[in-house]
């Protein structure tokens, strides 16, 4: 049986970085179930869903409303010369995304924060992440989806 010790999954995508939001998204566990109770013990904030016909509905979605809010509140703070312009700036050149899935329903999202600047770590079981990822890593943001208000370079899918 395959068990993952979310502590120190956290830990190994942390890599030691001070975050400055954490997020799990996933579907409502059984009432008995304390994993989600340990990962909030952790300071990570924790978006439940019901599950329908047990099939997992809306954590894909919310996945990327809340990664795309994140972004663009950043990349809209960042435009200016101002002082707190200048200071999001900095902190949108030192910005990584850490996204832990690879399912391609986030290739959208994953863009577009790319065309923003900002980097995006991006982890899954090899044999579970998308093709596409791998040949955005490779190949980076092609031109056609950069955004045209953010003039610097796009940021690295890692």
């Amino acid at each position: 049986r395959f068990r993952i010790k979310t502590s120190e999954l956290f830990e190994l995508v942390r890599d030691g970085r001070t975050t400055r939001g954490s997020w799990l998204f996933g579907s409502k566990p059984p009432a008995n179930d304390l994993l989600w109770q340990t990962i909030e013990a952790q300071g990570v904030k924790v978006w439940t869903f019901d599950r329908v016909r047990n099939r997992e509905k809306e954590v894909d979605c919310a996945m990327c409303t809340e990664i795309g809010i994140r972004a663009a509140r950043l990349h809209v703070a960042a435009i200016g010369e101002h002082d707190e312009a200048i200071k999001a700036k900095r902190i949108l050149k030192a910005a990584v995304f850490v996204v832990v899935s690879g399912d391609r329903d986030m290739l959208h999202t994953v863009k577009r924060v790319l065309s923003f600047g900002i980097a995006v770590e991006l982890w899954s079981w090899d044999n579970n992440c998308a093709g596409c990822y791998k040949e955005l890593a490779i190949n980076g943001l092609p031109e056609a989806d950069r955004d045209a208000d953010h003039p610097g370079p796009a940021g690295r899918l890692l």
